[in-house]
């Protein structure tokens, strides 16, 4: 039973963000995309990761672990929000609300998750243990 549950929130999870993730691409082909240039902000992050020591890359994947602990949080209340709304009872307003919040978690997501990365990967570069930052 426990599994069927979590193979539903799962699957919930993964149609949110493949939807918000494909009206994202419609928005940006559109030209309405709202990121400043995420190619130059990931270049500064790689540069600010080169410049640290272990002990700071290490803090600063433990953080964004936590953070990203946090926003999974997020996603599945914003799920069971949704849920407990119901399609029926769900207005454009609401949904629309809903759908914000949604992306706006994703994205910062998706930056957590890119920031995580850098992080772990400089430090198997460098040859650390990485063992306490498995995902």
């Amino acid at each position: 039973m426990m599994l069927a549950k979590k193979a539903v929130l799962c699957a919930s999870m993964f149609l949110c963000v493949f939807v918000v993730l494909g009206c994202a691409k419609k928005e940006q082909q559109a030209g309405q995309s709202k990121s400043a240039n995420p190619p130059k902000q990931a270049a500064v992050a790689r540069q600010d990761v080169e410049n640290m020591s272990a002990d700071e890359l290490r803090a600063m994947a433990l953080k964004c672990k936590e953070q990203l602990a946090a926003k999974e949080k997020q996603v599945g209340e914003v799920v069971a929000k949704s849920r407990a709304i119901g399609s029926e009872k769900m207005t454009d307003k609401k949904a629309e609300a809903i759908k914000k919040e949604m992306t706006e978690l994703l994205e910062s997501k998706i930056a957590l998750t890119e920031q995580f990365d850098l992080c772990r990967n400089k430090l198997v570069q460098d040859g650390a243990d990485v063992s306490d930052l498995d995902m």
